[in-house]
């Protein structure tokens, strides 16, 4: 029997911006942005033009910010992340695999470890689905959460024999390319075919051609 792979979350949610962070963020900004001459004189060393609006693409990198403006903008991380964990104290949360999905009224949230160090994002209703064609993003949420329990139900236990016996053929990785062979993906985690090797990772032909 073939297995197939598991429900990739990025079929059935992807991340929007939230409010909160902008509630947080915005007053220190327009304090922040009283004083720009920090970008004049980047200009000047640079020979280059830079926006003034912090959300035009020609603003200023992060890493290029005075540390005024990075210490201000962790701080508004900071409290970001705390007002995030206190609305979301009566969500339902399930987990999909290493991955976490909250659902708060008409809101869902969700964590995986596979970005940005599993923090917590604000999820809409992924612009891949051509499938499914889901309502509502709270619909996305469950079809995601039940595809992935028929999943291990049908599939769970021979994925797991088979990512066994992947592991122990892995020591001749080194010397054998696993490209065009049925592996385990090291980004998402599914049993499919291997597109190509990159840093020791193998990756299947979804997140290649997503990751591209």
């Amino acid at each position: 029997m073939s297995i197939a792979s598991k429900p990739r979350y990025s079929d059935y949610l992807s991340q929007v911006d939230d409010t909160i962070f902008d509630q947080v963020w915005s007053p220190k900004l327009a304090v922040l942005s009283a004083d720009l001459s920090w970008i004049d004189e980047m200009e000047a060393q640079n020979n280059e033009t830079y926006s003034r609006d912090f959300e035009h693409d020609d603003f200023p990198t992060y890493y290029n910010w005075p540390k005024s403006w990075r210490e201000a903008f962790e701080a508004a991380k900071r409290e970001w992340h705390l007002l995030k964990k206190a609305h979301l104290e009566r969500a339902e949360v399930h987990r999909v695999d290493g991955d976490v999905v909250y659902i708060l009224g008409d809101e869902v949230w969700f964590s995986t470890n596979y970005y940005a160090n599993g923090d917590i994002y604000k999820m809409a209703v992924s612009d891949r689905d051509k499938e499914h064609e889901f309502d509502s993003v709270v619909s996305a949420a469950y079809a995601l959460i039940n595809d992935f329990k028929e999943w291990e139900q049908t599939h769970g236990k021979a994925y797991e024999m088979a990512n066994i016996l992947s592991k122990i053929e892995r020591p001749f990785a080194d010397l054998i390319s696993v490209v065009g062979t049925t592996q385990e993906c090291d980004l998402c985690g599914g049993y499919a075919l291997i597109a190509k090797e990159e840093d020791g990772n193998a990756i299947c032909c979804h997140c290649a051609s997503t990751n591209s």
